[in-house]
């Protein structure tokens, strides 16, 4: 790995779990943005990442999710993030509500 790849990883962040609430993930991009623009993507063991969009030129991502702007609308950003992961990973998988158990 280059000096230009290990310097663009330094200034990636953890966002979070594809499995998290979309609108809870992008609240967390607007957070970390400041006034730079950020490129969301999948970085290694399935986690949602950010990187400065400038960064993008050093280092090697495959899974975009989006590149968004400080001005940029949380709803657009979930919807990209939900877009993104149900196209992965399939829809989300809600878990069946646990009937009560009957005495034997």
């Amino acid at each position: 790995m280059t000096d230009q790849h290990l310097h663009g990883l330094e200034e990636s962040f953890d966002v979070g779990s594809p499995q998290d609430e979309p609108a809870t993930l992008a609240s967390i991009v607007l957070n970390c943005m400041r006034d730079r623009p950020l490129a969301v993507y999948l970085g290694e063991g399935r986690a949602l990442r950010c990187v400065p969009a400038r960064a993008l030129g050093e280092i090697e991502i495959d899974d975009i999710v989006g590149v968004y702007s400080p001005k940029a609308d949380l709803d657009a950003i979930a919807d990209d993030i939900r877009t993104y992961v149900e196209a992965r990973f399939g829809p989300a998988r809600v878990p069946p509500v646990l009937a009560p158990r009957r005495a034997a």
